[in-house]
């Protein structure tokens, strides 16, 4: 014999268990992952050249050419090709820049123009303004003139 209050419930579904649910199991905790170390650059075992950058990094191997300017009047007097060989991080240079942070180095070797032959050091903001590229121009023997294109 159903009541005919439970019978109510039952049709409208609003009748309860009697029997209580079985707890979930908890899931375990997972162990705490160690801190991941920071990931060195590929670079950053480089080996070191003779005047002290590492034959790999960021632009190592790219192409600029710079204007070269007068020290007494200012007027650009040419433009030099050169080909970045090196490179220090800020945490390996000993150079500060305008601000006096530590300031990364691109190593440059000079092999047309007016300053052929000669290196340079660069900051960021210098090699930015020098046109890096993948190539030069003119792939021939250092020195050598682009050939001009016949009309």
């Amino acid at each position: 014999f159903v009541s005919s209050r439970v019978r109510r419930l039952l049709e409208f579904g609003r009748a309860r268990r009697c029997v209580p649910k079985a707890p979930k199991p908890k899931k375990p905790k997972a162990a705490p992952m160690p801190p991941k170390p920071p990931k060195q650059p590929d670079w950053a075992d480089a080996p070191l050249d003779a005047d002290g950058f590492r034959t790999a990094g960021p632009g190592v191997g790219q192409w600029i050419t710079r204007r070269v300017f007068s020290p007494a009047s200012g007027e650009c007097v040419g433009a030099s090709v050169g080909k970045i060989v090196g490179y220090l991080s800020a945490k390996e240079s000993d150079f500060d820049d305008d601000d006096g942070n530590p300031a990364a180095l691109w190593h440059v070797k000079y092999v047309e123009g007016v300053l052929a032959g000669d290196t340079e050091d660069l900051e960021l903001h210098e090699l930015e303004t020098s046109n890096p590229r993948a190539t030069r121009e003119d792939e021939s023997e250092p020195g050598a003139s682009s050939p001009t294109p016949a009309p």
